[in-house]
C-alpha cells in the first residue's frame, strides 16, 4: 500500500492558545516574542523543587539567562511562564559558521563547547529555541516521577497535541534536552523517562477523547499500533507503518471503526459502525483434509447434524478434466452437499496437487509455462463450475511451499483476470499463508498484486484466543493476528484454516476439552471481530487418520469439538422475514434565509422480526451545503441501514446528507431521526428522503417530497446616509507573505453622487504601508473605505489601507470594493473595515471585525506540483455502481496554483467528460484528471474525468476525491494525471490500477 509521507517533514506552526488553562501563570520577561514554528516538545529535568525551579526561571535578575514554557510539580500543579507562541529560554545553541563542515557550521552550547545534536529536526543556523517548547520538571534525574507528575505531563501533551494539531512521535517531536545539548545536559530529563510511552500515552489519551468522553470500560483493537489491551495501555507507539492501521473500539454499546491512520492527515478517525449489532454473526465452516471421499468427508446425516457454513475441499490431477476444466471428485462432494443441505457452499481450492506438479524452483525458466498452467485451468474450473462453486482458493500455503512471494503474487496477478472472465462473480481468495504470524510474506504478496484478490487468505494456528489456555502458549494472540493481517491485506480475511490438536500442551485442560474450548473462543473471537474482518473461518478438520487431529477419532467417535462446532453451527439465525420503512418525514421550514437551517425528521419503522444494524454519523448531525456524508467521514459500511435527503439538480453522490438511527433499530421500533442541513445559497428546489441499505439497495426513494425556498439575506434598510453593507476578510488563517483578500460593499442611500478618489479597488498593500506612503493623501469630502487592525502602532495613522470606490456611486446605487494587504508579521488580531468622508468624518467603522490568524512557513519547495498518491476504490464492482478516486497532489513549485470547476466531490456517469458537464478549460487552471485504457474508443478526448484541486499554495497538498458511475462490462486500467489547462499533462499515468466491472 503507498506510504504516507513522514509524519515530521513539516512542523507545527498553527498558532495556539497562549496559556494553558490549568496552569499558574507565572509571567517572566525572557522570552523571544513569536517563533520559527513548533518542532518540537523538549522535555528537562529542574534539578530542585517546583518552588525554586519556578523561582529561577521567571527571575529576570536572579537568572537573566534562561526561561520555560512550563514546570511541573511533583504534586501535579503546572507552572506557566511564557506564551507557547513566543520562544523561552531553555534549549538554546549557537551556530558557528564554517565552510568546512556539514551544513556550513556547527553547534556549541551556552559555555561555547561544541555539541553534536542527535535530534534529526533541528534546523542548521537556527537557534533551537525559536522553535521547540520546554518543560521542566520537579526533582532530581535519577528519580522516577510521580504517577501525579507523569498524569499532569500527559495532560498537557494532550492539549499541545490539539492546539497544535499534531500526534507525538518519540525521538522526533518530543525529544529530551540531551538530544540538544550532549554534553551538558547528557542526563536531562533522566534514564527512568521512557519518551516511547510517553507519547503512546498521549496519544491514546486524546484519541480516546475523541471518541468517548469517559473511556473507563472501552477497549481498543486494532493492528500495528493498536493492541488487544485494556485502554490506558492500547497503544504501544503510534508510528507510520506499511501498512493501514486497522481496528474498532467498544464503549457504550456501540462499535467505533477505526478507518486509515496517517499522521499528515492528522488522524487516526473513527467512525461508527452497525451500533448494537455490528455485522452479521460468523458461523463455522469446515475445511475437509486431503483425502478419498467417506475417510475425509462426514456422511450426508451427518453433515446435516454438523450444519456447516461453507466446505473447503482441494481439487487433485487424477479427477481433473484440464480441457473442461470439470473434476470428478468435486462433483461428488456437491452432491453429497445438496443431499445434506442445499445451503452449504463450496470453497475449492487449487494447488500443486491439482497439476500433480509441484512449482519451478526459484529462477527457473519454466515459471511462464507453469503460470500459465495453473492460470488457464482455473478459468476453466471457474467456468465450468458457475453457480455450483461458490468461491476458488488460488494455492496453499505458498511460504511453506517455499515459494517467493513476488513469485506467488505473478501467479495469482496471472489467474485473477482468467478467473474473472470465466465467472465474472466469482470470488477468488489469495493463498492461505502459514500460520498467524506471517506478515511480512503476506505483505509483499500484496505490495505486487494489491488488486488480484476479492479475499485473502490466512491461516491460523496455535494462536492463543485472548490468552486462552495461557499465557505464553503458541505463537501470538489470535485477536492481533487477524486484525495485523486484515491490516495488510486492505481486504477482509478468509480463515480458510483454523485448528487445534490434542497433541499440544494444554497444561492441566484435557487435551480434547482444551480443543473444543479453543475452538468455541476462536469462533467468538472472529465472530466480535466483525465480518468484515473475517468473512468466513473454516475449522480444520473433520478426521485425520492416525493423528491428534479431527473432530471425529479413526473410527468415527465423536470428540467434544465435533459437539462445539455442532452448537456452534446450529446457533445461525434465520433470515428476517418484513419490511423496514419511512412513516413520516417533515422539513421544515419551506421557506428560509440563506445561511439558516432546513429541519429533517425523518420516522423508521423496522417491520422485520429481525433487528436492524446502523452506522454513523447519529441523529442531530448538522451538514453545511456542498458537504456529504463522504466529507464528513462516514463512508458507507456494508448493509447498514441509514436515512438520507436528495434533491433536485444534486450533482456529485446521491443523497449527500445521511443519518444513521443512532443504534440498532429492535424488530418492531419506530424510530424518529432528526438532523439539520444549513443552506447557504438562494434557490428554491423539491428535497426528499430515502431509506438505504448501505452498498445493498435503496429500500425506499421520494419519500415527503417537499419544495423549499431559500432567499438571499436581506440588506439593512435605507439610512439615507451611505452604507457599508457587508465586509470579509479572507481567508482568517494566512501564511506570513500571503495576501489578505479584502471585500466592502458599499450602498449610497442619498440623493447624491458621492466623489472618491485613488488608490481604485484593487491595490494591494504591503504590511507597514499606508494609503500616504503610496501618495493618496486625504481630498476633502472624496469617500473612501479603510481597514484598521488592533495593536496599530500610534505613531501609524489610523485606517492606513484605504480604497476608493473606482468612481462616483451614484444614487441608490451598489458597489463591491475589492483590494489585498500582504501580511508578513507573524501574528494573530482582528481586522475591521471602515468608511471616512475624508478630512470630515468617519461615518461608519468597526465593520466585519475579523480575527485573521498570519502563521510562519518554511522556505517553498523547489520543483514542479506532483501526485503522491492515488487510490480507485472499489477495483471491482457491478455495472452502475459508482468508483471513488482519491488523488493527492503537493505543490513542490514556489507559485500558488489556480483551478477550476468541478469540484471535489463531483461525480460523472460513464460517457461524459468535463466538457459534457459544462467545465471547459481555462488556460492555465491546473486540475487532476483520469484516464483508460480503450478510452479512444469512447471518448477522444484524453483524461475526460477531471476535477478541480483548488487554491494550492507552495508546500501544501490536497487530497481531491471524484466519483465515476461505471456502466459497462470491462476489465481495464485507469490512471490519473495532473493537467496545467489547457491539456498540457505534468504528470500522467500515476497510480495505475486493473478496474473490472461485470453485469449486475
Amino acid at each position: 500500500m503507498p506510504r504516507h509521507p513522514s509524519p515530521v517533514t513539516r512542523h507545527f506552526i498553527i498558532m495556539a492558545t497562549d496559556w494553558y488553562p490549568q496552569a499558574e501563570k507565572y509571567e517572566t520577561t525572557k522570552y523571544y516574542s513569536g517563533n520559527q514554528g513548533r518542532r518540537a516538545v523538549v522535555m528537562h529535568i529542574a534539578q530542585g523543587s517546583y518552588a525554586a525551579a519556578v523561582k529561577w526561571l521567571q527571575d529576570a535578575q536572579l537568572n537573566p539567562n534562561s526561561s520555560a514554557h512550563f514546570v511541573i510539580a511533583k504534586d501535579g500543579r503546572v507552572a506557566q511562564l511564557v506564551s507557547v507562541n513566543d520562544g523561552a529560554w531553555a534549549n538554546g545553541l549557537r551556530w558557528n559558521v564554517d565552510a568546512s563542515q556539514p551544513n556550513g557550521g556547527y553547534w556549541t552550547n551556552a559555555r561555547g563547547v561544541r555539541v553534536k545534536p542527535s535530534w534529526q529536526d533541528i534546523v542548521p543556523g537556527q537557534n533551537p529555541n525559536y522553535y521547540t517548547i520546554s518543560v521542566e520538571h520537579e526533582g532530581f534525574y535519577q528519580e522516577v516521577w510521580t504517577p501525579e507528575m507523569y498524569d499532569a505531563n500527559n495532560k498537557l501533551l494532550v492539549w499541545l497535541a490539539k492546539e497544535f494539531d499534531i500526534w507525538w512521535v518519540p525521538y522526533r517531536n518530543l525529544i529530551g534536552h540531551y538530544a540538544i545539548d550532549n554534553i551538558d545536559r547528557p542526563n536531562c530529563p533522566g534514564p527512568n523517562v521512557n519518551l516511547e510511552k510517553m507519547a503512546a500515552d498521549a496519544n491514546t489519551t486524546r484519541i480516546l477523547e475523541m471518541v468517548v468522553p469517559q473511556a473507563k470500560s472501552a477497549h481498543v483493537y486494532g493492528a500495528t499500533a493498536l493492541l488487544s489491551l485494556p485502554t490506558k495501555q492500547i497503544i504501544t507507539y503510534l508510528r507510520e507503518a506499511d501498512v493501514q492501521v486497522y481496528g474498532y473500539l467498544d464503549f457504550g454499546g456501540k462499535r467505533w471503526y477505526i478507518s486509515q491512520y496517517s499522521f499528515s492527515n492528522n488522524l487516526p478517525y473513527f467512525f461508527e459502525e452497525a451500533a448494537t449489532v455490528a455485522t452479521p454473526a460468523l458461523f463455522p465452516s469446515l475445511c475437509l483434509n486431503p483425502g478419498y471421499r467417506d475417510s475425509v468427508t462426514p456422511s450426508a446425516n451427518e453433515l446435516d447434524d454438523l450444519n456447516p457454513q461453507w466446505l473447503r475441499v482441494l481439487l487433485f490431477q487424477q479427477y481433473q478434466n484440464f480441457t473442461t476444466g470439470q473434476n470428478t471428485e468435486l462433483d461428488w462432494l456437491l452432491a453429497r452437499a445438496q443431499q445434506a443441505n442445499p445451503n452449504i457452499k463450496i470453497l475449492a481450492l487449487i494447488n500443486p496437487e491439482t497439476f500433480n506438479q509441484v512449482p519451478p524452483p526459484t529462477g527457473s525458466s519454466e515459471w511462464a509455462a507453469y503460470i500459465a498452467k495453473v492460470a488457464d485451468l482455473a478459468q476453466k474450473v471457474a467456468q465450468f463450475y458457475r453457480g455450483k462453486i461458490s468461491a476458488l482458493e488460488v494455492w496453499n500455503e505458498p511460504d511453506v511451499q517455499q515459494i517467493l512471494p513476488e513469485n506467488y503474487a505473478v501467479l495469482l496477478k496471472a489467474a485473477y483476470p482468467k478467473i474473472k472472465a470465466g465467472n465474472p462473480n466469482l470470488p477468488v481468495i489469495s493463498a492461505g499463508i502459514c500460520c498467524g504470524e506471517g506478515f511480512t510474506y503476506l505483505q509483499r504478496v500484496v505490495a505486487a498484486a494489491p488488486d488480484s484478490y476479492d479475499g485473502a487468505g490466512w491461516h491460523v494456528y496455535a494462536e492463543r484466543a485472548d490468552g486462552y489456555p495461557f499465557a505464553n502458549w503458541g505463537f501470538g494472540e489470535l485477536r492481533n493476528s487477524i486484525n495485523q493481517a486484515r491490516a495488510i491485506a486492505g481486504k477482509p480475511l478468509w480463515i480458510t484454516e483454523i485448528g487445534a490438536q490434542l497433541d499440544w500442551s494444554w497444561g492441566d485442560i484435557p487435551p480434547w476439552q482444551g480443543v473444543a474450548e479453543y475452538m468455541k473462543r476462536a469462533y467468538a473471537i472472529m465472530d466480535d471481530v466483525g465480518r468484515h474482518q473475517v468473512v468466513q473461518a473454516f475449522w480444520f478438520t473433520w478426521r485425520v487418520a492416525n493423528e491428534g487431529w479431527g473432530m471425529v477419532d479413526e473410527a468415527g467417535n465423536k470428540r467434544p469439538s465435533w459437539f462445539a462446532f455442532q452448537e456452534l453451527a446450529h446457533n445461525a439465525p434465520m433470515p428476517p422475514t418484513g419490511n423496514v420503512e419511512i412513516t413520516n418525514v417533515s422539513l421544515t421550514p419551506t421557506t428560509l434565509d440563506a445561511g439558516q437551517v432546513l429541519n429533517v425528521s425523518i420516522t423508521v419503522k423496522n417491520g422485520t422480526n429481525a433487528t436492524i444494524p446502523t452506522q454513523a454519523p447519529a441523529p442531530g448531525l448538522v451538514y453545511t451545503e456542498g458537504e456529504s456524508f463522504v466529507s464528513r467521514g462516514y463512508a458507507e459500511v456494508n448493509g447498514a441501514y441509514r436515512v438520507g435527503i436528495d434533491f433536485d439538480g444534486r450533482t456529485g453522490i446521491d443523497h449527500p446528507y445521511r443519518w444513521g438511527f443512532g443504534s440498532a433499530l429492535a424488530p418492531n421500533e419506530t424510530r424518529v431521526i432528526n438532523g439539520q442541513i444549513r443552506l447557504n445559497h438562494a434557490a428554491t428546489k423539491n428535497y426528499w428522503a430515502g431509506l438505504v441499505q448501505e452498498q445493498i439497495a435503496w429500500k425506499q426513494d421520494t419519500v415527503g417530497k417537499t419544495l423549499v425556498t431559500v432567499t438571499p439575506p436581506q440588506p439593512p434598510p435605507p439610512t439615507g446616509k451611505p452604507t457599508i453593507v457587508a465586509a470579509t476578510f479572507t481567508p482568517q488563517t494566512v501564511a506570513a507573505g500571503q495576501m489578505l483578500s479584502v471585500s466592502i460593499t458599499v450602498r449610497n442611500d442619498t440623493n447624491v453622487p458621492l466623489a472618491t478618489q485613488g488608490p481604485n479597488p484593487g491595490f494591494a498593500y504591503l504590511a507597514g504601508e499606508s494609503f500616504l506612503s503610496h501618495g493618496f493623501v486625504e481630498q476633502r469630502d472624496a469617500f473612501r473605505v479603510g481597514v484598521d487592525f488592533d495593536g496599530r502602532a500610534a505613531t501609524m495613522i489610523d485606517h492606513p489601507y484605504r480604497w476608493g470606490f473606482g468612481s462616483a456611486l451614484q444614487p441608490g446605487e451598489t458597489r463591491v470594493i475589492n483590494g489585498q494587504i500582504r501580511l508578513s508579521a507573524v501574528a494573530a488580531k482582528n481586522y475591521w473595515a471602515g468608511l471616512v468622508r475624508e478630512q470630515i468624518a468617519w461615518l461608519q467603522d468597526n465593520q466585519g471585525k475579523t480575527l485573521i490568524t498570519v502563521t510562519s512557513v518554511p522556505p517553498p519547495p523547489s520543483g514542479n506540483p506532483t501526485i503522491t498518491n492515488v487510490q480507485f476504490i472499489p477495483t471491482y464492482l457491478q455495472t452502475g455502481q459508482i468508483i471513488q478516486i482519491k488523488v493527492t497532489v503537493r505543490n513542490d513549485s514556489a507559485q500558488t496554483l489556480g483551478s477550476q470547476g468541478p469540484d471535489t466531490g463531483f461525480l460523472y456517469n460513464e460517457g461524459e467528460n468535463y466538457l459534457t458537464k459544462g467545465f471547459p478549460p481555462a488556460n492555465g487552471a491546473w486540475r487532476v484528471g483520469v484516464d483508460y485504457d480503450g478510452r479512444q474508443n469512447v471518448d477522444p478526448r484524453a483524461y475526460p474525468y477531471r476535477w478541480g484541486i483548488g487554491t494550492l499554495a507552495p508546500g501544501q497538498s490536497v487530497v481531491v476525491v471524484g466519483f465515476v458511475r461505471l456502466n459497462r462490462k470491462q476489465n481495464v486500467n485507469y490512471w490519473v494525471g495532473l493537467i496545467q489547462e489547457d491539456g498540457n499533462v505534468i504528470v500522467g499515468n500515476a497510480g495505475t490500477t486493473m478496474i473490472s466491472v461485470v453485469k449486475a
